[in-house]
């Protein structure tokens, strides 16, 4: 039997043991992570300390936190007998915040040039309204400046929509003025229609009286021919002369009853219907005197509600809830230190390891 390819065992020769690497011995489980922080507690320790220190030293040196803030509502003018808004709540919302709020901040830090930056103003609209919150947090000494920016911005866009709201107010007035002139116009028609409608009366009676007059001269021009003897040529003559004034006065008394019964009736008439007319066309005028004069009223415009005020309580996260933070933070970051130093021990370890095989 052939042998050649066997070697025979020295009993002498060392025996190598093959050792699993130090990442195959590891088979991290919960005993093993206890095993661990238990061994770097000081690491744990150190760090909470030092992140509970921080925390707290921030917590107490930290100013508390209050909100200034106004309510500004928006003006109203009339169009259409219907009330609108000088402008939108978006339109001012973007005016304050592209401009307002930049050029009062400007203005603000070239006389304080040490505080530039250090404020900041917003602006928003509650959710379906027409009514717009300016406002800032800020700690209790910066009370004072807060609302004086805040005012400074609200002033602002009261000083854009005075303008806007005076023309429109100046445009009411002078129809105002002009309906009221048109007005006093109409009274004095109405003054003159009545004056005409007296005269017409004392017309009427002139008339009356004047047919009256007609009638018993023209009884009595009767009563004379029928005593006159017409048989005789001087008789004939003076019943032809009666007849001729009888006629006269018929005609006369005629027209004297027409004019009083129907020319005079039909300019009754007419200025009667003038009369009416002239008291429809007053109603409608005052009404539209009185409707501009409620559409010039209900004009108002833009204010704030209330001055800039500071909230009653801090706002933001209290000192205890960043206490309760910073205990929370402080355990998971010694924790998080004493797994990055176990990590970097296995790295080393390993590292040797190499080194010897």
């Amino acid at each position: 039997m052939n042998n050649d390819n066997k070697q025979e065992a020295n009993p002498n020769a060392s025996l190598h043991y093959i050792y699993p690497s130090r990442a195959q011995q590891k088979t991290v489980n919960f005993d093993d992570v206890v095993r661990i922080l238990w061994a770097r507690k000081k690491i744990i320790f150190i760090t909470a300390l030092i992140v509970a220190m921080v925390g707290f030293l921030f917590a107490l040196t930290r100013s508390a936190t209050y909100s200034f803030s106004t309510t500004v509502q928006i003006g109203t003018v009339s169009s259409g007998g219907k009330n609108e808004l000088i402008e939108s709540t978006d339109t001012a919302l973007n005016k304050i915040l592209s401009a307002y709020i930049p050029f009062v901040l400007a203005h603000f830090y070239e006389k304080q040039p040490e505080d530039g930056g250090r404020y900041k103003l917003n602006v928003s609209v509650p959710k379906k309204s027409d009514i717009l919150i300016v406002d800032a947090n800020g700690s209790i000494d910066q009370e004072k400046i807060y609302k004086e920016l805040i005012d400074n911005v609200v002033k602002k866009l009261i000083s854009d929509h005075s303008r806007i709201i005076n023309l429109k107010i100046k445009n009411f007035q002078v129809t105002i003025a002009h309906a009221e002139n048109v007005f006093a116009s109409s009274k004095d028609n109405a003054t003159l229609i009545a004056a005409n409608i007296a005269r017409l009366e004392k017309t009427a009676e002139l008339l009356r009286s004047q047919i009256a007059e007609k009638k018993r001269i023209l009884a009595d021009a009767v009563k004379n021919r029928d005593h006159v003897n017409s048989n005789s040529a001087t008789g004939a003559m003076s019943v032809l002369l009666i007849d001729s004034e009888i006629q006269r006065y018929q005609q006369l008394i005629d027209t004297l009853e027409r004019n009083l019964l129907i020319d005079l009736n039909q300019q009754r008439n007419e200025l009667e219907k003038s009369a009416s007319d002239n008291l429809r066309d007053q109603r409608d005028l005052q009404n539209n005197i009185d409707q501009f004069k409620n559409e010039l009223a209900n004009m108002s415009n833009t204010k704030a509600i209330v001055p800039v005020m500071r909230s009653s309580d801090p706002v933001g996260i209290s000192k205890k809830m960043i206490l309760l933070i910073t205990v929370v933070l402080a355990g998971l970051a010694g924790v998080f230190a004493a797994l990055v130093a176990e990590f970097l021990h296995n790295i080393i370890l390993n590292q040797k390891d190499v080194s010897v095989k």
